[in-house]
């Protein structure tokens, strides 16, 4: 999972070539498990963000085992080296009335499933840092980081400031805590200890050689399931960076991807197209010339924060031009398109105000490409 992310955040960003991207995890021997998903949208956050503010040099994902630090995991004393982990049983589910006992090295006890069944696992804690050669911060700007609505004086783009808060949140809701060195004119490291289960087998096997990997129950379908057809999809992302990611994501998993820059952009792609097929029922019954017909968008992925003009405003003319439309659309079997907000403002007064202006769908930021393919799985795989 962990070497994937790289691949596609490097394939994304190619146009950066005063930047290296590099990492230190390799296709592994050990299974670990953990929360996937979690663990991967903070990661992305980091890697997006270093690259965001770095010009020239490298940006370096590393993952290590490690024996974690007191202040270094959310919490932790040297009690709870001793002291049974407390989150064991969101890794694994199961019985959480016996969880695994952490010593001072770093391992537990074999720890068991809700059945009773011996699973041969212990936990170990995990190190994570991402590294960035750029333009690094001030004590004063490293202390404010991980506050809410804070953006960085040089930051480009139409971001809220959520992205660092919601990635220490989320490390917290992992059992750790993200930590920041950084030094103005040389770079900057975020990085982040938590506890993950490996097998009993495995304690002593390379570190730098681990793959992270999802339990589950279910029988393995596709790596990445995708709805049955190919899609045709605008993405709207103001941040290159973060628009290049995503279009990268969506071509990875076999759909037709249209990138636009601002809502302006995208409104009148929405709009164009739609006219496009709204007009062999709107022209002249003598006009008996035919031009192309430009595809309708299945989905749109609208961000929120932009310049021109935002995603809300964006997704509110468009569907006033919808319903200005809707008797030509009715008769031409046309929907309304389907349309989701991207931001790292999930508040409720936020996706209230979308679903209101007619958005129906919501993805918060950062997001991964799992969680694109099941949404669109979820959202149009049926359709």
């Amino acid at each position: 999972k962990l070497v994937e992310l790289v691949d596609v955040i490097r394939t994304s960003t190619s146009s950066k070539d005063g930047v290296e991207l590099t990492s230190n995890v390799h296709e592994g021997l050990v299974d670990v498990y953990c929360d996937v998903p979690k663990i991967i949208r903070v990661l992305m956050n980091l890697l997006t963000n270093a690259l965001k503010f770095t010009e020239k040099g490298k940006v370096v994902l590393s993952v290590q085992a490690s024996v974690p630090e007191l202040g270094k995991v959310r919490g932790l004393s040297t009690r709870d080296l001793s002291s049974p982990l407390r989150r064991g049983g969101s890794f694994m589910g199961g019985d959480k009335k016996r969880l695994p006992q952490i010593n001072k090295e770093g391992h537990s006890a074999v720890i068991a499933s809700g059945s009773g069944n011996q699973l041969g696992m212990v936990t170990k804690w995990f190190s994570f840092s991402v590294e960035d050669t750029g333009q690094g911060m001030t004590e004063e700007q490293a202390q404010s980081a991980f506050q809410p609505y804070v953006k960085s004086e040089a930051s480009k783009g139409g971001g809220v400031g959520l992205g660092l808060y919601i990635s220490d949140e989320t490390v917290r809701a992992l059992g750790g805590k993200l930590s920041v060195k950084s030094e103005v004119g040389k770079g900057t490291t975020l990085s982040f200890t938590i506890p993950v289960m490996v097998p009993a087998e495995a304690t002593h096997a390379s570190t730098s050689s681990i793959s992270i990997s999802a339990p589950s129950n279910k029988a393995k379908g596709p790596a990445n399931p995708s709805p049955s057809r190919r899609l045709r999809v605008l993405f709207v992302e103001d941040i290159p960076l973060n628009r290049k990611l995503g279009v990268s994501m969506l071509r990875k998993l076999g759909h037709d991807v249209t990138p636009a820059e601002n809502g302006r952009v995208a409104l009148e792609a929405l709009k164009g197209a739609l006219e496009s097929n709204l007009s062999l029922v709107k022209k002249p019954v003598e006009d008996t010339s035919s031009t192309p017909v430009t595809p309708l968008f299945d989905m749109v992925f609208m961000d929120y924060f932009m310049p021109v003009m935002d995603g809300l405003e964006a997704v509110t003319e468009y569907r006033a031009f919808e319903r200005d439309n809707a008797s030509a659309m009715e008769l031409c079997d046309i929907h309304p398109t389907r349309m989701c907000a991207l931001t790292a403002d999930v508040t409720l007064d936020t996706q209230q105000k979308f679903r209101a202006a007619g958005c129906e769908h919501f993805m918060a930021k950062p997001f991964s490409k799992d969680d694109i393919s099941h949404f669109l799985n979820t959202v149009l795989g049926s359709n």
